[in-house]
């Protein structure tokens, strides 16, 4: 499967924004600043809030299980230590992957 990069400079700007603001589900990724441990969900709650710099608004609950630094839920754990992710668009092709991610619950290991 060929990725498409976006020219955030010209026209596919105008288009990217369009897409993500309409509900289209995207996969969500993430990882620790060292990258032993990488997250991704399926998320459809986001918005364009700025064009210059490019800028998204994504909903990613905690779980309400948080005790100290961990999270209930791993991507919110590493966004909140990263203040970093990335939107990945997925194809037709993709659908039995992003029904997976979307169904599937992952956390944190317990701490030792």
């Amino acid at each position: 499967m060929k990725k498409t990069e976006f020219d955030l400079k010209n026209q596919d700007l105008t288009k990217l924004t369009w897409l993500l603001s309409n509900g289209q589900v995207v996969l969500l990724t993430c990882c620790k600043a060292e990258k032993p441990l990488n997250g991704i969900i399926v998320v459809s709650w986001m918005n364009p809030t700025s064009h210059e710099p490019l800028l998204f608004k994504v909903s990613v609950g905690s779980g309400g299980k948080e005790t100290g630094d961990r999270a209930y839920r791993v991507c919110y754990s590493l966004i909140n230590e990263t203040k970093e992710f990335g939107l990945n668009v997925p194809t037709n092709q993709l659908v039995d992957a992003v029904t997976k991610v979307g169904t599937t619950h992952s956390s944190l290991p317990k701490p030792d």
